[in-house]
């Protein structure tokens, strides 16, 4: 578990640069940049840290498959309704801008992940062949 933690303080770390130059990439949205963007860097952060903590969990090998592509629904669902819902939503005048935050942040994000993911799978896979077999008696 303390490997998914540093796994995710560095997701953190790359996302909060991302969000700092993309705020500064923007200076059409004026004094909201570096809001929206934290914002934007917020959203994608919590659905990478989610989907790296289901991946984390220890499945059978039949299910591991089903472990990732749950985390990736969940790592794509979150961020797209989140910017849907800010962007269109009731209160879209404040949060003009942000999809497209989102959308470049998540970007981002998956270029760091997707080798972690990968990482990690490929470890609980070397775990659980190295472990004995139980037998039935």
């Amino acid at each position: 578990m303390a490997q998914v933690a540093k796994y995710i303080l560095g997701l953190g770390a790359c996302l909060a640069v991302v969000s700092l130059i993309t705020a500064l990439a923007r200076p059409d949205l004026g004094a909201n940049a570096f809001p929206l963007s934290g914002l934007a860097a917020a959203v994608v952060f919590t659905a990478g840290s989610l989907g790296m903590v289901l991946i984390s969990i220890p499945v059978p090998p039949v299910q591991r498959v089903s472990s990732v592509l749950l985390a990736m629904l969940i790592r794509m669902s979150l961020p797209l309704g989140v910017g849907f819902l800010l962007e269109y939503g009731p209160a879209s005048a404040r949060f003009q801008g942000i999809f497209g935050l989102i959308v470049v942040h998540y970007l981002a994000a998956l270029l760091i992940e997707t080798p972690l993911t990968v990482r990690m799978v490929n470890q609980q896979a070397q775990t659980q062949s190295s472990e004995p077999a139980l037998e039935n008696g």
